[in-house]
């Protein structure tokens, strides 16, 4: 909007043009002579400019990127090519990855590294099995505290005092489920963000956290899931659990 109206700062910003600097002076590709094979995890994934797919992979631990690519599209045949590319003449074995679920990605992974072992990295393990149970539970919740007023407005047009007996002790049962709807999503609702907020590689005043004690965290979260006693949820955690017991 500043550039069309002509005004001042309206070019690339700062920040945009020391990237763009200091990229120029990087060669495309950096060979590291290695006197060694190496044995190590690959994070996979997806970023996006625009709607062109980035296919990146990543060692979690230097954070170094083993390959990034602008590709046409994000199929099986583009990222097993993209795998090959950094396994074929090269001193490194790639034992195991971690990625989302997307479908390409892991048809991709299931055809370059044929037995390897996959793993869903620890967003999506938590987020893709619990997070949907947030909008379910609110929604239950809401729909509890209609029915509540429903079942007093009934009440409060009651005919007769027989009728009224029988509707306020419908009244009361629906307040009791409203009572246990409403514990049951703030309950969930604190405990799932506090996990997925242990994800966070900092904490609010810019320490960094501390990865055990963060895993430490998660896993108490999720067990305490389980005192909720919701067969649903408790299905998933189990899953949960199968999930860091391997991580």
């Amino acid at each position: 909007m500043m550039k069309r109206e002509k005004l001042d700062y309206s070019g690339a910003s700062t920040i945009g043009r020391s990237l763009s600097a200091m990229g120029a002076l990087i060669p495309s590709i950096e060979s590291i002579p290695m006197d060694k094979s190496f044995q190590i995890t690959a994070l996979l994934d997806e970023i996006f400019i625009g709607s062109t797919p980035i296919l990146i992979m990543v060692e979690p631990k230097s954070t170094a990127i083993l390959n990034i690519q602008l590709a046409e599209d994000r199929s099986a045949k583009t990222w097993s090519k993209h795998i090959n590319y950094l396994t074929s003449n090269r001193d490194i074995e790639i034992n195991n990855t971690v990625s989302d679920q997307g479908t390409g990605l892991l048809t991709g992974i299931k055809d370059s590294l044929i037995g390897v072992h996959r793993q869903p990295d620890t967003f999506h393990a938590l987020s893709h099995r619990l997070g949907d149970f947030v909008r379910i539970f609110r929604a239950k919740a809401y729909g509890s505290i209609a029915s509540e007023y429903e079942r007093e407005e009934v009440c409060l047009s009651r005919i007769s005092q027989k009728v009224f007996d029988e509707k306020a002790k419908l009244y009361d049962e629906a307040c009791v489920k409203t009572i246990e709807a409403i514990e049951l999503y703030e309950n969930f609702s604190y405990l799932y963000k506090y996990a997925i907020k242990q994800l966070n590689p900092f904490h609010s005043n810019g320490e960094i956290r501390d990865a055990n004690w963060a895993r430490g965290e998660i896993e108490t979260a999720i067990e305490l899931m389980e005192l909720l006693e919701h067969t649903k949820v408790n299905k998933e955690v189990k899953s949960i659990k199968r999930f860091f017991l391997i991580c």
